[in-house]
């Protein structure tokens, strides 16, 4: 049996005992007003957008690419550094027709996504439209006042 997802959702998946590291992820989802659930593989059928923490040796993201229509964005997850090159190559290697996206290594990683997909979001949501504008004019300027490049 296939759940169903507050529309729009975005599901967030991690391996058991993992889930705290999306804490950066549903922080921004909250402040931008998007629904979030933590779930499993079998919610990602009815998900907007669907972000996969994946340490190394997991196939989440392509578990959950071949039930879903909905964006896949995976996370490389290490606890060590530096990232094992089998970690990155694994989270980007996955079947290119599965359409897996693949962001940065850990907590970046897990704030860009939670990024990547209000913007996918923001597309049909006028309100997040809004939202999503504002926010990056804010982090845009914050980018320029601090650059010594200007």
């Amino acid at each position: 049996m296939t759940n169903t997802l507050p529309s729009p959702t975005v599901l967030l998946l991690a391996p058991e005992g993992q889930e705290a590291h999306y804490v950066p992820a549903i922080a921004l989802l909250e402040q931008a007003g998007v629904a979030w659930q933590l779930g499993k593989v079998a919610d990602a059928a009815s998900a907007a957008v669907v972000l996969c923490l994946m340490p190394e040796g997991s196939t989440l993201a392509a578990d959950v690419a071949a039930v879903t229509q909905a964006p896949v964005l995976a996370i490389p997850w290490s606890d060590a550094l530096p990232v094992s090159t089998d970690l990155l190559v694994q989270s980007t290697g996955s079947d290119p027709a599965l359409g897996i996206a693949t962001l940065a290594v850990g907590e970046a990683g897990v704030k860009n996504a939670a990024l990547a997909a209000i913007s996918l979001l923001a597309g049909s949501d006028p309100r997040l439209a809004s939202w999503w504008a504002d926010y990056r004019a804010a982090q845009t300027a914050a980018v320029l006042a601090d650059s010594h490049l200007l």
